[in-house]
């Protein structure tokens, strides 16, 4: 319970941050590659997934380099717990790839395919799932701490197996 409960004190913050990261772009990115691909403009919607990549990432690189300056004072002074910090920083990696695998998913649904989409999600849930359960069991003779840092980290890599399988249906 207390390892879910450091476990929880970190997600509230990833949430807010994921939804700064991601709001709004992917369905700008669907919409407009929609247009594009009505019109016919195969260029104009690589341009639009190049650059809603570029705006994505430049928010997350941002965010990740904020987030691991400031994780500790963060962790004591606002959470009240500095066990979140190992936690905080096992998120830090989630940031751009979330944002990454969301202009890609909205790339998709723009071009009306919804298969790399509902893949890469269920990849991730799957991944997810066993991720966090084997690393949080891991770590816990290393404390309760460091078992909801493996958590959060199975989530990252859950994060990242979807990313994998979204981006290999992009280039293939």
């Amino acid at each position: 319970a207390e390892g879910v409960g450091l476990y929880q004190l970190g997600y509230p913050l990833l949430i807010v941050l994921l939804t700064v990261i991601t709001g709004g772009i992917p369905l700008a990115v669907a919409k407009l590659v929609a247009a594009a691909e009505s019109a016919g403009d195969e260029r104009k919607s690589r341009d639009i997934l190049l650059s809603a990549l570029g705006l994505a990432l430049l928010i997350a690189f941002l965010f990740t380099a904020g987030l691991l300056l400031f994780a500790r004072s963060f962790a004591g002074a606002m959470l009240n717990d500095e066990r979140v910090y190992p936690t905080l920083v096992a998120m830090s990696p989630m940031l751009p790839i979330v944002g990454v695998s969301a202009v890609l998913r909205g790339y998709f649904q723009g071009k009306q395919n919804m298969i790399p989409t509902a893949l890469s999600q269920t990849a991730e849930t799957v991944v997810r799932i066993f991720a966090v359960l084997l690393l949080a069991c891991a770590l816990l003779p290393r404390g309760i701490a460091a078992a909801a840092a493996g958590a959060m980290a199975g989530v990252a890599i859950g994060e990242c197996c979807g990313l994998l399988v979204i981006l290999a249906l992009y280039w293939r």
